[in-house]
């Protein structure tokens, strides 16, 4: 006959359990980490999802590709303001995007003094934007699937997390 589980216990496995967990609730699936001081922001990613690393040579730009080289995620430093406004960045960000696999479909953007997000799908392929800027520098953070993988997008923004300090 199996024991019942003490008090001390069952809080133990609950506590043990938290130590996993976001603040939101969700799992934190992420295994690997990349900082970079240069542009003040983490990324931590799924590893096993996301094996393919490289890393540009002045180091403002790490592309992390899937296996089979599905899905790309990619975070891009700038230096100096932009002096402009978060949502002039993202049309420009966008018009460079549509130049390069055709027409856009914009599902939703979030616009705040110094930051944006955006979701949106452009050719064959749907897009996750992250932008955040401050004074001296910014980055810039995407998601890449193809249209017909939604939930490897739902995946990825479940393991994700970008930390823009």
């Amino acid at each position: 006959m199996a024991k019942p589980i003490s008090t001390i216990g069952r809080v133990m496995g609950f506590l043990s359990l938290m130590a996993f967990t976001f603040p939101s609730g969700k799992l934190l699936f992420s295994d690997a980490q990349y900082c970079n001081n240069r542009f003040d922001y983490c990324l931590d990613y799924p590893n096993s999802l996301l094996p393919d690393r490289y890393l540009s040579p002045q180091s403002d730009t790490l592309l992390l590709k899937s296996v089979g080289q599905i899905a790309e995620v990619s975070v891009m430093g700038k230096l100096g303001k932009t002096g402009s406004t978060p949502e002039r960045v993202f049309e420009k960000n966008l018009q460079f995007i549509i130049s390069k696999n055709g027409k856009a479909t914009v599902i939703s953007t979030l616009f705040g003094e110094d930051f944006y997000e955006a979701n949106f799908l452009c050719g064959d392929f749907t897009y996750q934007q992250k932008a955040a800027f401050s004074e001296t520098r910014s980055a810039l953070f995407t998601i890449k699937v193809p249209v017909n993988r939604p939930e490897l997008m739902v995946r990825l923004k479940a393991d994700l997390d970008f930390i823009y300090e």
